[in-house]
């Protein structure tokens, strides 16, 4: 399984228990991954400035170093060259984003006896979701090379590398990382998914 597929196989995880309210508890998103239980955490005030410290060093970084252009000016060049046109793929991903919501409504309100309509819905949700994650990652891959993706995905590496727990033994954790440079080096299949987990935990947790 490469990066991207387990990147997918994350997202496609989280958004089938996008309903359950009982996925966050105080603050911890709780994943496996293989045989082992892994779980992010909100960070600490501490935590947060080293990786805001960590972010704003990067940037100044990219910066200097001429390497990478921002968002505004990326999305105009690929519009103007005719690579794509990220505004258009942005308007089609909130379309079917509604389109999805609109799918969840109805399921919501159908009784259990209705088989053959619940199903309908499924598939029709399941296709939906496919084109948002297809539009997600091409849109993520064309903006790679802005300041603005380079800062966060460097901001959301660090704070999971700080906020992800492995367990040990019968409500025991330990941190799964001791430093940055551990995190770096080890492998993308914890990496990649722990940071999409923690992106989400980011995204839904109400501190």
């Amino acid at each position: 399984m490469n990066e991207q597929e387990m990147f997918n196989e994350a997202v496609e995880n989280l958004e089938e228990n996008l309903m359950n309210s009982s996925l966050i508890q105080d603050n911890k998103l709780l994943f496996p991954i293989g045989t082992k239980l892994y779980r992010v955490r909100m960070p600490n005030q501490s935590e947060q400035s080293q990786a805001e410290t960590y972010r704003n060093k990067k940037y100044l970084e990219l910066i200097s170093s001429g390497s990478c252009t921002t968002e505004v000016k990326l999305i105009e060049m690929l519009k103007t060259s005719g690579v794509a046109d990220v505004e258009e793929l942005r308007n089609e991903k909130r379309k079917i984003t509604k389109e999805l919501e609109a799918i969840y409504v109805n399921l919501a309100v159908r009784y259990s006896s209705e088989e053959k309509t619940i199903e309908k819905f499924k598939v029709e949700a399941e296709a939906l979701k496919n084109k948002l994650r297809n539009l997600s990652v091409a849109i993520s891959e064309l903006l790679i090379p802005s300041i603005e993706t380079q800062i966060e995905k460097a901001y959301l590496e660090k704070i999971t590398s700080l906020c992800t727990e492995k367990c040990v033994a019968e409500n025991k954790w330990e941190a799964k990382w001791s430093s940055f440079e551990e995190f770096q080096k080890d492998d993308p299949k914890i990496t990649d998914i722990a940071t999409t987990y923690i992106t989400w935990l980011l995204l839904n947790s109400k501190a």
